[in-house]
């Protein structure tokens, strides 16, 4: 059970979580041209892989908080609460996430987020038993058509090139599609709060 919820949330949590929450803070910097009045986001999302789930990012100052849920094509469901801070002088972001598996059972995971300020970034996570995972992201911003690309290389150095687009529905929500280099894909919508 306990090697079961953490191959899920090595393979899940990590793919799911840490990709929908760049998803949404970075689909509300695409989309929003005024950063002051975004406070919060909350939103929706769907995947080729018959999972879904909801997100919520609030940010206050330098401080950031978030919630999610996932659940899968079985029916298994995790949840999942962070909290964080950026460093702007160092252009670091820190976080510590916890995720609670369909078992019940919980891990907790530290994050940190280093930009180069050229688009690129480096991401360690770190879990409970010290073991640490490092990602490198580059990414770019198409501002005609509103889409994000990214291009992540993982631990063992195998890369995966993602592209979200963003649609502004007018109405204070925004929609997004996603396709992954691996034929996956995601789609989902969220409001931003005031």
């Amino acid at each position: 059970m306990q090697n079961s919820l953490s191959l899920m949330t090595n393979k899940s949590l990590v793919r799911n979580f840490l990709s929908l929450s760049l998803i949404v803070v970075l689909g509300s910097i695409l989309c929003l041209t005024n950063s002051s009045e975004a406070k919060g986001r909350s939103g929706n999302f769907n995947n080729s892989r018959g999972g879904f789930g909801t997100r919520s990012v609030n940010w206050s100052g330098n401080q950031r908080s978030g919630n999610g849920t996932y659940a899968g094509k079985q029916g298994r469901a995790w949840n999942g609460s962070s909290s964080g801070s950026y460093d702007k002088a160092i252009r670091t972001y820190s976080e510590s996430k916890t995720v609670t598996g369909p078992q019940g059972n919980s891990k907790t995971y530290q994050t940190q987020k280093v930009g180069n300020g050229m688009g690129g970034s480096t991401t360690s996570v770190t879990g409970e038993n010290g073991n640490s995972r490092t990602f490198s992201t580059q990414r770019s911003i198409d501002k005609d058509t509103n889409t994000l690309n990214r291009s992540v290389t993982g631990p063992q150095g195998n890369t995966r090139e993602r592209s979200t687009q963003y649609t502004n529905n007018g109405d204070g929500s925004y929609s997004y599609n996603t396709t992954d280099s691996n034929g996956s894909t995601s789609s989902g919508a969220y409001t931003a709060n005031p």
